[in-house]
């Protein structure tokens, strides 16, 4: 007995939305549930109204297991929000995320290096490269004491 696909999609996506909590127990679930959806044949890009599929979600939570199931049941790693344009790998490469083990795997699973977002016209490399400098600076910003000076190990 199979399970609806659009049913099934419709409830992977929600799972996987949900796996956003640090709850250790949860996440053992998670999985678990998510392979059983597969299982079924659910489908990995079903999105939400905003152009968000399971492999988006699954990246924001920096789940790398959950990323890793999700490309082999081949996911597609270059869907785009419908808003913003963001791929899985500018969600990874964002400021919120900076995760560099995801953003070697989606690399390595051949996710497109040259889509630019919509809202802002920059790609994911531009997009790692602007937010690094933007969060280097502000943690020397949040480095200097009442004096002025500089914690140690921090250049100016």
């Amino acid at each position: 007995r199979g399970c609806h696909a659009e049913a099934c999609g419709a409830l992977l996506l929600w799972t996987v939305a949900s796996a956003h909590s640090n709850d250790s127990e949860m996440e053992e679930d998670v999985e678990e549930v998510v392979e059983r959806l597969l299982c079924q044949r659910a489908d990995p890009d079903t999105m939400t109204d905003g152009g968000w599929n399971s492999l988006m979600f699954a990246v924001m939570a920096q789940k790398t297991s959950l990323v890793g199931r999700l490309l082999e049941a081949e996911a597609d790693i270059d869907a785009r929000a419908v808003q913003s344009g963001r791929t899985p790998l500018m969600l990874a490469c964002s400021a919120s995320v900076q995760n560099f083990g995801l953003v070697c795997r989606l690399v390595t699973a051949a996710a497109s290096l040259d889509f630019a977002a919509r809202i802002d016209g920059r790609t994911a490399l531009l997009q790692a490269v602007e937010d690094s400098v933007a969060t280097s600076e502000s943690s020397t910003q949040e480095c200097h004491n009442v004096n002025g000076t500089m914690c140690p190990n921090v250049s100016r």
